[in-house]
């Protein structure tokens, strides 16, 4: 038998075998983001889920009044992760603070860091973490601000998966894997946004005739 994949509103779909890093902070559906405070400029509230939701152009901002200021984002279940990235305002970040992860008993300290610069990615050994929180001790903001404060746009935190294929739903049903397991849409499918209102990044099924058929190599293991 064929396999088939009838999903709906789905921008990524996966069947394991060669390595492939997923940034699961924005791609898992039930991560939620919360904080320890959060500023509202008047236009809109800046909250924790801002820094998971897949665009770096909003962003979530503490509280200068609340230190240290901490974020943590938490899972649905256990996941191994080996990277994160804190990916920040150029004019606005951490410079000084602590990563923890959730082994599913207690908090244990992933890594301390002391820096002065944005956009830092940090790697480290394999851990099991169901949540990750990060303190921010001490920040750089312009001191023009009323709320001087480091300004976190997306906390990526990397998954290390083995897919067998990948599929993006960018126009196609090409496998981006690098193994060639190319699918096929058959019947009513339509190209529309993904969960982040990216147009042309996701497919809708008709929940009848739509198919994507990923022939018969890719469902042999």
């Amino acid at each position: 038998m064929k396999a088939l994949l009838a999903v709906f509103l789905f921008s990524i779909a996966m069947v394991h075998g060669q390595s492939m890093e997923i940034n699961i902070a924005s791609a898992i559906s039930d991560a939620s983001a919360q904080s320890n405070g959060f500023y509202d400029d008047g236009s809109y509230p800046h909250t924790g889920e801002l820094s998971i939701d897949g665009d770096t152009t909003t962003y979530w901002a503490g509280l200068q009044s609340v230190s240290p200021q901490v974020i943590t984002v938490t899972f649905n279940q256990s996941y191994s992760i080996n990277k994160i990235l804190l990916n920040e305002k150029y004019n606005a970040f951490s410079t000084f603070g602590t990563v923890e992860y959730h082994n599913g008993t207690s908090w244990v300290e992933l890594f301390g860091y002391t820096k002065n610069y944005p956009d830092s990615l940090f790697s480290f050994s394999e851990v099991d973490a169901s949540a990750i929180r990060v303190t921010i001790n001490e920040s750089s903001a312009p001191s023009s601000w009323y709320n001087q404060v480091a300004c976190l746009q997306e906390l990526e935190i990397y998954h290390s998966t083995v897919p067998k294929a990948y599929y993006a739903f960018s126009g196609n049903a090409e496998d981006g894997s690098g193994n060639g397991y190319h699918g096929s849409i058959h019947g009513t499918v339509l190209s529309t946004a993904d969960q982040w209102g990216q147009n042309g990044e996701a497919y809708d099924f008709d929940g009848q005739t739509g198919y994507l058929d990923l022939g018969d190599e890719v469902g042999d293991d």
